[in-house]
């Protein structure tokens, strides 16, 4: 009898309207190589056999959110094991509400478990970046919310799919670890 299991991973992703959550998702799910098979409800299954050999299957339920006073948002949050911001790096307001809006609601909103990434991206490719990679972990610093960022700017989908693997696979990592663990926070 094999020990290999099912594992269950819940992924939020945040992000203002319009910055291409969905297209995130629907790209990632399309082209990913590490996908078996899409199902209807609300989640996919994968498998990721070489990354994590110790289970059969891997499912995982993809939630976006583009408000914070979305009445499931902290329920999601609390209970998912990896939070995705997502924010355009050619826009100043986008970048202010990465901390004001999203990084300050993890830290004060939520009693949340899981891991955090940021992924910068441009809306237009010809459109001047207002911030750098230098700013943004400064401002990652002063959130005081643990998190790692990803400049996906001029990535390939592709890469990006390699990016969100490696997540997913650090993710159910960390799960596993803290399953026995009440009340842990990262931050």
């Amino acid at each position: 009898m094999s020990n290999k299991k099912l594992f269950f991973l819940k992924l939020v992703i945040l992000g203002d309207k319009g910055l291409g959550k969905s297209i995130l998702i629907d790209n990632y799910l399309s082209l990913s190589k590490s996908i078996k098979q899409v199902k209807k409800e609300n989640y996919t299954k994968i498998s990721f056999i070489k990354q994590l050999p110790s289970l059969e299957e891997l499912k995982i339920q993809i939630r976006s959110f583009s408000e914070t006073n979305d009445k499931t948002l902290i329920n999601a949050i609390n209970e998912s094991h990896c939070t995705l911001i997502l924010f355009d790096m050619g826009s100043r307001s986008s970048f202010e509400d990465l901390l004001t809006k999203w990084l300050i609601f993890l830290r004060e909103g939520c009693h949340y478990k899981g891991l955090v990434f940021i992924f910068g991206k441009h809306q237009d490719e010809n459109q001047l970046l207002k911030t750098d990679e230098k700013e943004i972990n400064e401002m990652i610093k002063v959130s005081e919310v643990e998190c790692s960022f990803f400049n996906i700017a001029d990535k390939s989908n592709e890469d990006i799919n390699k990016i969100i693997d490696e997540l997913i696979v650090n993710s159910v990592e960390n799960a596993k670890n803290n399953q026995n663990k009440k009340d842990c926070c990262i931050f």
